[in-house]
């Protein structure tokens, strides 16, 4: 019988509780399971795969698609990440063209063309009144047609077994790694976050290579919400240098994924600066809410980013 908590403790301790049922030969099956695990950046222990190679493959497969689902949540895979311009992060246009382009759209829509020519008048338009802001263009099945690569994974972390802690030796004199010296102390423990990887308020993190990615997703529970993704550009003296939002689309190098207004489906914004064309010490990402539902109040939300390998 499945313990029905054993999805939550592979959620928070990233560990699978030792797989039982009956004996067999089961390695094929587990060698598919830890390929799988590896798909979204995690692996099987040594120990736990040859635990699971003994059961029979019926009951590999059900461990693995328990896992499976479990770790997919943990890691945010479990949504459809669909994004404005279906091309992102190429062809993403000049922010003043794309705002041209929607309004010009506006216009030929019987529906808006009035209410669009009297805003027009005034001299101001709300982009939010205009038909083609906002809401996705295209289905989240479109995507894949319109990249080779779809999505690309780095991380690997082990799901450890429960017998982890137990073998580690005691320690001895304690070697701290100097990076931990900028993740920020929190004073309490009532800001804890679930999620993986999650850094208190205020660290920082070294990054290197091409492309730095970040990724808000949410999901409205029952009013329309809006998050806004953006990241400012600091210098050495924290004095703001540039900023990359849906103001500003394709700033320092990069690329914006497009602004989604709401999100019934759910909804996910990303954002790409390109690394070796930051003019700053320093990255802020900044999650904003313009509209609707709180962080906690939303059925859904979460925040990360990932280094990629430039296209």
């Amino acid at each position: 019988m499945v313990h029905p908590l054993e999805s939550l403790v592979i959620r928070h301790t990233h560990r699978l509780p030792a797989p039982c049922g009956p004996a067999g030969q089961g390695d094929v099956a587990a060698l598919r399971f830890d390929a799988a695990l590896m798909s979204v950046g995690f692996q099987l222990s040594a120990d736990l795969l040859e635990r699971l190679s003994g059961l029979s493959e019926a009951a590999v497969a059900d461990t693995a698609v328990r896992t499976l689902d479990s770790v997919r949540e943990t890691v945010g895979d479990h949504v459809e990440h669909n994004v404005y311009f279906l091309g992102f992060p190429a062809d993403v246009p000049d922010t003043f063209d794309f705002w041209t382009r929607c309004i010009a759209e506006a216009l030929a829509d019987d529906a808006s063309r009035e209410g669009t020519l009297a805003q027009l008048r005034t001299g101001v338009a709300d982009l939010l009144t205009l038909p083609s802001y906002g809401t996705y263009p295209h289905t989240y099945a479109e995507m894949p047609a319109a990249h080779e690569e779809f999505a690309e994974r780095k991380r690997r972390i082990d799901v450890l077994d429960a017998e982890t802690r137990r073998r580690l030796p005691e320690p001895g004199h304690l070697l701290i790694d100097p990076g931990i010296l900028d993740v920020a102390l929190p004073l309490s423990g009532r800001a804890t976050t679930g999620g993986f990887g999650v850094l208190p308020r205020g660290s920082l993190s070294p990054v290197d290579g091409e492309l730095l990615r970040f990724f808000v997703h949410w999901k409205q529970r029952s009013c329309r919400t809006d998050y806004d993704l953006s990241a400012v550009l600091l210098d050495a003296d924290h004095a703001a240098v540039c900023r990359l939002s849906y103001t500003a689309l394709t700033e320092v190098g990069g690329e914006h994924s497009g602004d989604v207004t709401e999100a019934p489906d759910g909804a996910s914004e990303f954002i790409d600066p390109r690394l070796d064309t930051v003019r700053g010490t320093f990255i802020v990402p900044q999650v904003n809410i313009y509209a609707g539902e709180g962080f906690e109040a939303v059925e859904e939300s979460f925040f990360g980013f990932m280094l990629r390998d430039a296209a």
